[in-house]
Order: C-alpha cells, then structure tokens, then sequence
C-alpha cells in the first residue's frame, strides 16, 4: 500500500513539474486581461539585449545635432546621421528596422520573408522589428508563431523617463502580407482596449519606397495629413479654391512651414474657445502655399470682418493632433513638367482595418526659391473609397 502511495506521489510531482515546465517554455494568454504571459527565460533574454544596447544608443543621442524632421510636433528629433548610426547599432540583432521620421526603408526585410514563409507553411518561427523613434527611443516587437498561434511581445527603451525595461505581449491573428508591400495583423484585445483608444490593427511596411517619394512625402502631404481639415479629401482647383476651409486648415500649413504645432496662445481668445488670428498673419502664411489673394481669402468662410481676424477653433478638433486610427499617406508615383509636380498618392488605411482608403492626385506648383504652391486635389471615383468624415468647426457667418 505505502509502495503504491509513494508511485502515486512520485507521478503527481512529474505531473506538477512537466506543467511547470510547460508554462516556462510556452505562451499562454491570461483570459482576464488578454494580455500574453512570457515564459521567464525569454522575456530576460529580451531585457538583456535592451540593455546590452541602450548605452551604445545613448551615446549616439548625446552626441547627435537632434535637428530631424519634428514631425510637426516639436519634439527635438534625432539627424539622419545619427538614425544611421543606431541603425548600425541594432543590425547586430539580426532584426528589421525602421526609423518613425521615415528617413529610411526597412533593414534587413528578408529577416521577414523568411518568417512570413515560414508562418504561411505553418513552421514555427520569429522575427524582431525594432523602430527608432524621432527622440532616440527604442520600440522593441518580436513576432513569435507558436503551436499555430501568433503572439507579439513588446517592450521599449525611454531615455526620457528612464524606466527599467519591461515586456508584455498579446496574441495576434490576420496576419497579412498585400499586394501594396504592408504587413498587417490584429490584436486580440480587450473590449475596454477599445474603448481607451488601444489600436486593433497594426502594420510595417516591407517593400522598399523611392527616396525621392519618400521625400516628397514628407514635404507636402505627410504634414498635412486627412483629418479636421479637407486639404486631400476634395476635389478642388483654382476655380473652386474656396471649397477648402481655411480656417481649420491654418495649424496644418503652420506645421509644414514651421516644423512645430500652432497652439495661438498669442492670439486673443473669445467665447466658445475661439481665438481670432489677424489677418495679416493669417493670410501671410496661407497665401504662401495657395495661389489666392488676400481679398479672396476674406471672401471665405471664417473671416470675421468685424474683427479683422479669422477664427480658429483650438478645441473642437483636439483629436487631429493624435489621431487613432489614422490614415496616412504614401506616394507612389510622381511626375514634373514645366515646375508642376504631380503626385499619385495611397491613403491607406490600415490601423482601421483595411488597406488603400483611397487615392488621390496632388498637383504642386514648385517656385524658384524652393517654396511651393497647392494648385489641385483630385480623387478617381471608386465604390471602395473610405474617405474621412469632415464637417467645418466654425463660421462667424
């Protein structure tokens, strides 16, 4: 009897200790939450390959002139030179890497070819993305399929805050590679993820995009984007230019010329959050990238003759600075003839859940000083466009 006990024991602890054991070599999702729980050993391996790196990152942030593309936000940013030499840094991962101003195409995209077949031939596989941030901070994903599931483990270098590396991770699933060269995938979240603005879909772009549109890009339609104003969502030209609401479109022409967000604090405010922008100012920098005069612009809604100011509404779009999801732009073929640029551009949609939103045409009167000149916007009609929604913020009249 105490000889059958004592086998019993024994089988319950190789029981036990092979659960254990399980849990420490594979991914499980916590149903509360949603959210991944790592096996110990990987997640300190990821912490350690963080924190092997990050002084070398460090150093070159120190040193660098932070005289990047700002985004439009402001924030110093780090030089091209200086993402090219963390670049260098990370390729010692063996990872594909991206840079958040879009100076660079992916490194190292066969690191995710070769997941990508591995995962279509149901073989276990992984892959990192790392992707610098303007400020020098490090965004860390690994892609892991597993026992026929895909998980994302997620962790993160702040030199701002300098907090201790950590990784936390979900399960994913539609993971997808198109025809328009994006990796796409969905989080399984939460409801309550949703409801706080977490974002279900996710994508990289793999295939390489020509330096010049990616220049162009970042130079007249990036900063300018398609939400709270309706610069890219019409069709307009000369003969219809006061279609386009300026008002509302004013902080978008401030951030392409200035590289930093309009906040008109020195500008006077009146009921409702309304500030008013003189008119000189105002059409001094709106006049600068659209062939109107003043006198026309005046004609148009939101100038306040009794003020000799324009209205801008600070609060009734608070949300174009940051929103989620976000369509953004990728240009995909250019042509100039006689200092006329014209750019076919993909809004493409993919955090909201699909890819090509719609596509539009944008022609651009180049001047000899290198400034420019907005002459047209025109959308093909498609059944499939998913142009945003847009509705004025304010008029006086």
């Amino acid at each position: 009897m105490k000889k059958k006990i004592v086998i019993i024991i024994g089988i319950c602890l190789l029981l036990f200790i092979s659960v254990i054991h399980h849990y420490q070599q594979h991914y499980h999702v916590n149903k509360d939450d949603c959210t991944l729980i790592i096996p110990t050993e990987k997640k300190q391996d990821i912490i350690n390959e963080l924190n092997r790196i990050k002084p070398k990152i460090k150093e070159v942030i120190d040193q660098d002139s932070l005289d990047g593309y700002r985004l439009g936000n402001g924030i110093a940013s780090l030089s091209p030179q200086g993402i090219q030499k963390i670049i260098t840094i990370l390729k010692e991962t063996n990872s594909c890497i991206h840079d958040e101003q879009g100076y660079y195409n992916l490194s190292h995209n066969q690191v995710f070819y070769d997941f990508y077949n591995d995962y279509k031939n149901h073989k276990e596989s992984s892959f990192v993305y790392y992707q610098i941030m303007q400020s020098g901070n490090i965004q860390r994903q690994e892609f892991v399929y597993q026992n026929e599931h895909c998980y994302i483990l997620e962790s993160y270098i702040d030199f701002v805050q300098n907090n201790e590396c950590d990784v936390t991770g979900y399960e994913i699933e539609q993971l997808s590679f198109d025809e328009y060269g994006y990796f796409s995938f969905h989080y399984i979240y939460p409801e309550i993820m949703r409801d706080y603005g977490g974002i279900e879909y996710q994508y990289i772009k793999i295939t390489p995009i020509d330096s010049v549109f990616r220049n162009y890009n970042r130079q007249y339609i990036q900063p300018i984007g398609y939400y709270c104003q309706n610069l890219f969502t019409i069709n307009w030209n000369q003969k219809n230019i006061n279609d386009l609401y300026f008002p509302d479109l004013f902080e978008y022409i401030y951030a392409l010329r200035y590289d930093t967000p309009f906040y008109g604090t020195q500008y006077p405010l009146g009921e409702s959050y309304i500030r008013y922008i003189n008119e000189n100012d105002f059409e001094n920098l709106i006049c600068q990238y659209f062939q109107i005069t003043p006198q026309k612009l005046r004609q148009c809604q939101g100038y306040c003759q009794q003020k000799r100011s324009y209205e801008y509404n600070e609060l009734s779009c608070i949300e174009s600075k940051w929103e989620t999801p976000e369509i953004f732009s990728e240009i995909v073929d250019a042509k100039e003839e006689n200092h006329i640029l014209t750019l076919t551009v993909h809004a493409m949609g993919y955090e909201d859940g699909y890819s090509l939103a719609f596509t539009h045409i944008v022609k651009i009167l180049k001047k000899d000083n290198g400034d420019f000149y907005y002459l047209s916007n025109t959308i093909p009609e498609s059944p499939h466009n998913q142009i945003p929604d847009y509705q004025i913020r304010q008029s006086c009249h």
